[in-house]
């Protein structure tokens, strides 16, 4: 499959409502850029992000590829404000997941469509996966609480 295909599959199959709201959704962005005076770097690292979350909604490999340019936008903002543990964050975990999760995703894609098979978790699996979640929240938490971190409770749950 040749280049222009697989861009041709990969928009295929959009409702007038969802591409009404993706340009709704893109005009806020810029509207947002514009109004606070922001870089372009943001408006990237925003408009990768939303076509990230649209096109991994949508089942399409090429998800990945905005998330990673919309992780390493992000990161560059991250540097150019000094927000080093995102800058990190980003580069350590979200940057690698993206390249990871294009060859994983490889495993469940239906290769006439090119859409990933979606399956959803057992009952147990739902429940294990909660009791992590919160048992790394409270490790965390308590991590950050005791090595004096400013908002420990925030940054704790929102790192995980």
């Amino acid at each position: 499959m040749d280049l222009k295909d697989f861009v041709r599959k990969e928009i295929s199959g959009w409702k007038r409502y969802e591409i009404l709201a993706i340009i709704f959704v893109f005009c806020l962005i810029l509207y947002n850029t514009i109004n606070l005076h922001d870089s372009i770097i943001a408006f990237l690292s925003a408009s990768f992000g939303i076509l990230y979350t649209i096109f991994a909604g949508k089942g399409k490999i090429s998800c990945y590829f905005f998330g990673l340019a919309g992780s390493v936008f992000y990161v560059s903002l991250s540097l150019l404000n000094h927000l080093w543990g995102n800058a990190v964050l980003y580069t350590a975990y979200y940057i690698p997941m993206q390249i990871n999760g294009i060859f994983l995703w490889q495993k469940h894609l239906d290769k006439s469509s090119l859409i990933v098979q979606k399956t959803k978790l057992t009952f147990d699996k739902r429940i294990k996966f909660t009791v992590l979640g919160f048992l790394g929240c409270t490790v965390t938490c308590t991590l950050l609480y005791f090595l004096k971190d400013a908002n420990p409770l925030i940054d704790g749950i929102r790192s995980e």
